[in-house]
């Protein structure tokens, strides 16, 4: 037999102890996890107890007369009585929306108005400056071209 150092099959005699470890042994390293599951597991917890607690505990009122304890319900209004008075409410509503379409109307007008009282005011004011300088221009010119 002859040796030879390429073999993949041999056994190095350096190696062949049993009680070293055959690989490098590295250990786990622990990660920090996230917050956010346990963030939204609470929040969905709180959304669900508050929703139980609702629908349980609402319109009922316990009132205790002597020795005996009576529940009073609330009933609902009947739909046709709910539609009445959502009608009535958006009734309201528009006139009020109207009234209020008008006021500002009638204000942005009167502001047009002013502002185009003031703009020919102002139009008024520049011609007669404007008239008042050409004339003593005019006249002064005059007096030049006689002096002359």
């Amino acid at each position: 037999m002859t040796y030879d150092p390429n073999d993949p099959n041999r056994t190095n005699p350096v190696d062949s102890d049993p009680a070293a470890p055959k690989e490098t042994y590295v250990e786990p390293v622990e990660r920090r996890s996230s917050p956010l599951p346990l963030i939204l597991g609470v929040l969905v917890a709180l959304a669900l107890a508050y929703f139980v607690l609702q629908q349980f505990m609402g319109d009922d009122t316990a009132t205790t007369e002597g020795d005996t304890t009576t529940v009073t319900t609330t009933e609902e209004a009947p739909a046709d009585e709910a539609a009445a008075d959502t009608e009535a409410a958006v009734d309201d509503t528009a006139a009020e929306a109207e009234a209020a379409a008008d006021n500002a109307a009638a204000e942005a007008e009167a502001t047009a108005d002013d502002a185009a009282a003031a703009t020919e005011e102002a139009v008024e004011d520049a011609t007669a400056g404007t008239e008042e300088e050409a004339t003593d221009d005019a006249a002064a010119g005059t007096e030049e071209e006689a002096t002359d």
